[in-house]
């Protein structure tokens, strides 16, 4: 069993015998030995901990470790201020995984998912149109792939143990009055685990998503361009007629 500390170390414990060892320079080592987090890890301990290694980790992770690590490390972080109620509290690695009872296939646990968790709402959020978004006291779920990583660098990380089964039978579909069918959980598991590897690849996967940095920032000015042609369009309800 192996933990990583605050300020990026892993500490591995001998249970026979209750000793605890300093690996952090041999961690890669450790890839495939069940993980904890130390209460209070942020994202920055984590890439410290793959920084200690990184040439090694970008070749066996892939997707742009090393450019991730180090921009995430080289730049100034965004601060960690939780009075904003779109605010991530935490960033959260989780097991997601899907059934389709007619191949049968269960997919997604080759890596867990990662993602943000918002601030509890202290009030209800409303749409434009005046439609509940998020009642008081529920959490947003927050995508990162399109987030610089020293916006996120600075927050606490942490492990979900509920393993949550959903169902992915097209044939399910259209049972939504009873929480039931295609997209809806099939079941969920206490005490789910997550190895080393798990985690740093979870993490690197997905703030990889759209390649690397560069690769990210470009797809953040296209999809900006976007709206600002969408917001620039003529509106198509209230052009002439041109008789056709």
């Amino acid at each position: 069993m192996v933990e990583i500390k605050k300020g990026g170390k892993l500490i591995q414990t001998e249970v026979e015998c209750c000793q605890q060892q300093d690996v952090t320079d041999s961690a890669v080592r450790f890839l495939f030995d069940y993980c904890a987090l130390e209460d209070g890890v942020t994202l920055r301990d984590i890439f410290l901990l793959l920084n200690s290694e990184l040439e090694l980790f970008d070749l066996v992770l892939g997707n742009w470790t090393k450019e991730i690590v180090t921009e995430g490390l080289s730049q100034p972080g965004k601060s960690y201020d939780l009075s904003d109620e779109e605010a991530i509290e935490y960033l959260e690695l989780y097991w997601s995984v899907s059934y389709d009872e007619s191949t049968p296939e269960l997919n997604g646990i080759n890596r867990p998912e990662f993602h943000g968790v918002g601030v509890a709402r202290r009030e209800d959020k409303f749409f434009e149109w005046g439609e509940l978004e998020y009642k008081k006291g529920e959490r947003t779920r927050w995508a990162v792939d399109l987030s610089p990583d020293c916006d996120l660098i600075n927050i606490p990380v942490k492990l979900n143990t509920d393993f949550v089964v959903f169902d992915d039978d097209p044939k399910h579909e259209g049972d939504m009055d009873q929480q039931a069918g295609f997209g809806f959980p099939i079941g969920t598991y206490k005490g789910a685990k997550f190895t080393l590897g798990n985690i740093l690849e979870g993490i690197v996967w997905e703030l990889s998503f759209h390649g690397g940095p560069a690769q990210r920032n470009a797809m953040i000015q296209e999809l900006r361009r976007r709206v600002e042609e969408t917001k620039n369009a003529p509106d198509l309800h209230t052009r002439p007629f041109d008789g056709r």
